[in-house]
């Protein structure tokens, strides 16, 4: 891969210094919780969010992400402020929704993730990312 490649990154929320980013979660200033996150962290495979009493955990590692949003799913309900923090950003998709919802549309989705369909996809990403240099 090249180093435009590596480069690349997508549409989302700059990363804050720390200070920053705890004065803003302070003042209020942002809904968008993404927003608010310090640099470190993108960093790290789990990440406390000490902005509230709440025990909010940010995960990176997508092996944990998959145990979560997926093969553990019920000892993972999603709370409130999650699903406030997602649906401006992904609607009530896969990601927020919960019970009989969450699984009708997991089941429409299982088929994009088979190991054919992504090896297909694979290739368009490839090229698309050749396209970039």
């Amino acid at each position: 891969m090249s180093d435009l490649a590596s480069a690349y990154r997508p549409p989302a929320p700059r990363p804050l210094p720390p200070v920053r980013a705890l004065l803003r979660a302070a003042l209020g200033s942002e809904r968008d919780l993404l927003s608010m996150l310090p640099e470190e962290s993108y960093r790290v495979s789990v990440a406390p969010m000490g902005y509230s009493r709440r025990s909010i955990l940010l995960v990176n590692e997508p092996q944990i992400v998959r145990r979560i949003m997926g093969t553990d799913v019920k000892a993972y309900p999603k709370n409130d402020l999650f699903v406030g923090a997602l649906e401006p950003l992904v609607g009530n998709g896969v990601f927020i929704s919960t019970g009989d919802n969450w699984r009708r549309q997991r089941r429409m989705i299982e088929p994009a993730f088979s190991q054919l369909r992504i090896e297909r996809a694979f290739v368009q990403m490839e090229a698309a990312v050749s396209a970039m240099e």
